[in-house]
């Protein structure tokens, strides 16, 4: 059974984010999805002999909004899925 935790603070920084990963570095599966208006997506993906019901599943998601000119908004949609083993975070 899957644990699933979200997070919808767009006050989140990248820093805070990458701290956690750094001190809580994944061991089973990295999907690393960055959607804007560039449509730039960067996909990491580590393969495993594992199953599936030994993960922890951390779903981060981000919105930032810029403000251009002309009072137009650019969302910029930042999702991060990332896989632990179960074990590795006890």
């Amino acid at each position: 059974m899957f644990l699933l935790l979200n997070h919808l603070d767009m006050l989140l920084s990248l820093e805070y984010l990458l701290l956690f990963l750094v001190l809580r570095p994944p061991v089973a599966l990295l999907i690393l999805s960055h959607l804007d208006l560039l449509l730039l997506s960067i996909p990491l993906v580590l393969d495993l002999l594992e199953s599936q019901s030994s993960f922890l599943v951390v779903s981060l998601y981000l919105l930032f909004a810029e403000y251009l000119l002309f009072d137009l908004v650019s969302f910029f949609h930042l999702h991060i899925l990332v896989y632990y083993l179960a074990h590795h975070l006890e």
